[in-house]
């Protein structure tokens, strides 16, 4: 399943029946075969992509999407599945979605047979053909690709790396000042190097933290034009560029 940075695994009880064990007894909870989706989930070299969709359950052989959940309120001890409150209850009217129209969609893919990391790569360019991903226009570009024909638009990729490991996961504007943000991590558990080809002019870029300040080890600029970027295992960069 997708996670924050990364993929996680998680292990479920296919034949475990909740509903057998209801109620729990005080102060227990049931472990439930659901779990959250982000943007997609992988299982038995398939992958399932959602929007709108955020559950998953299995169920013996089947893996099902939640199309709706509603509720009314928070911390209710008296579903059978959780023995005592979570936290103070309190009701949630607005949660229970009545009248509201509800939209969602979903993909399937077969996942290729390759390794882990190659695996999680694909899964990751698919989530992101799935959502679409971001365009920018330029009123004015200095780059032109030699395969266009001359009475060709001029077109350039905005950021372009060569390393399908490491996935974006922030294009924005930083939070003061002006500039670009870049955000990239590394899926694997080894050290990946990445040459980047910008499609925009640039007087420096430096590595910065998750708060847009720049990092004590990070005082020149960097070189990415003739020069690899590289990342730890399962690392996180975070990258501000000043733009021209």
């Amino acid at each position: 399943c997708e996670s924050h940075f990364g993929s996680e695994t998680r292990t479920v009880d296919p034949n475990f029946d909740p509903t057998a064990h209801m109620p729990v007894e005080p102060m227990k909870e049931l472990l439930p075969n659901t779990g959250p989706i982000q943007r997609f989930i992988m299982n038995s070299d398939q992958l399932w992509i959602t929007q709108g969709l955020t559950e998953y359950e299995v169920a013996h052989r089947q893996l099902r999407l939640t199309i709706l959940r509603p509720f009314d309120e928070l911390s209710n001890d008296q579903t059978g599945a959780r023995g005592a409150h979570a936290g103070p209850p309190f009701d949630t009217p607005e949660a229970r979605l009545s009248g509201r129209p509800v939209s969602a969609r979903f993909a399937w893919a077969p996942l290729p047979s390759q390794n882990r990391e190659n695996t999680e790569a694909f899964a990751y360019e698919m989530a992101e053909q799935f959502y679409k991903p971001i365009i920018a226009f330029s009123g004015e570009s200095p780059l032109e690709s030699p395969s266009l024909k001359s009475d060709s638009p001029k077109t350039a990729s905005l950021i372009h790396w060569d390393n399908r490991t490491l996935v974006s996961s922030a294009l924005k504007c930083p939070d003061q000042g002006q500039g670009l943000v870049v955000r990239l991590f590394n899926l694997s558990n080894t050290a990946q190097d990445t040459r980047m080809i910008l499609g925009f002019p640039y007087e420096s870029v430096f590595e910065v933290d998750f708060m847009e300040e720049r990092l004590p080890e990070s005082s020149q600029n960097l070189d990415l034009k003739n020069s690899t970027l590289r990342f730890k295992p399962y690392e996180v960069k975070t990258l501000l560029f000043q733009v021209k």
